[in-house]
């Protein structure tokens, strides 16, 4: 999939929403471009975008994140969804 966009005057670039949505991108995240050069000469140039450390994929905090049995979150938003979990199990016993 190719998108074409035009860099702004101060260097930036709109992600399409699909592009970020399919590549896990969210509001916040801390990335890391790196400049990729192929080819002998260096003849082809491109710039990837990668993930920089663990994110919460909820509130894109890179600080206090947990990782556990595939799960990513930080720890703010573990609290807050334990919180509704303990709600949710209140209103039903």
């Amino acid at each position: 999939m190719t998108y074409t966009r035009r860099i702004s005057s101060k260097g930036g670039i709109t992600i399409p929403q699909r592009l970020r949505h399919e590549a896990g991108l969210m509001p916040g995240m801390v990335v890391d471009l790196t400049l990729t050069l192929s080819g002998p000469h260096s003849i082809s140039r491109g710039i990837t975008i990668n993930q920089h450390m663990d994110t919460c994929p909820r509130c894109g905090s890179t600080e206090d994140v947990l990782v556990a049995r595939g799960i990513t979150a930080c720890r703010k938003c573990l609290r807050e969804m334990l919180e509704a979990l303990d709600e949710m199990e209140g209103d039903n016993g």
